[in-house]
């Protein structure tokens, strides 16, 4: 119902504007379940698991990350990522490695 209202508030290109950013934020986090842009951002960089997704952002906000989205957390702070996917299937690494080599 969120997604239609939104269409019919911004239109196609609704995503994309500064007008709508807000309202995208908040429907992602209704559909994905998921508190702030930071652990969206990891969810939609491929890490498609709200708890881990949650870890990820916890442990790099606990190295002093404090910027709102994934990517950028990637390079200052890939020892902290690698510790939490260590604990993790080995499909998360994989999802990192493959990110990371595109």
């Amino acid at each position: 119902m969120l997604a239609a209202v939104a269409q019919f508030l911004f239109g196609e290109a609704g995503d994309n504007e500064e007008s709508s950013a807000a309202l995208t934020v908040f429907q992602k986090s209704l559909k994905y379940g998921l508190p702030d842009t930071l652990t969206i951002s990891c969810y939609d960089y491929g890490f498609a698991d709200r708890v881990v997704a949650q870890r990820l952002c916890a442990q790099v906000r606990a190295d002093g990350f404090a910027g709102q989205y994934f990517e950028p957390a990637l390079a200052p702070h890939r020892s902290r990522i690698d510790e939490v996917l260590a604990e993790l299937p080995s499909y998360f690494a994989a999802v990192l490695a493959g990110r990371s080599s595109s």
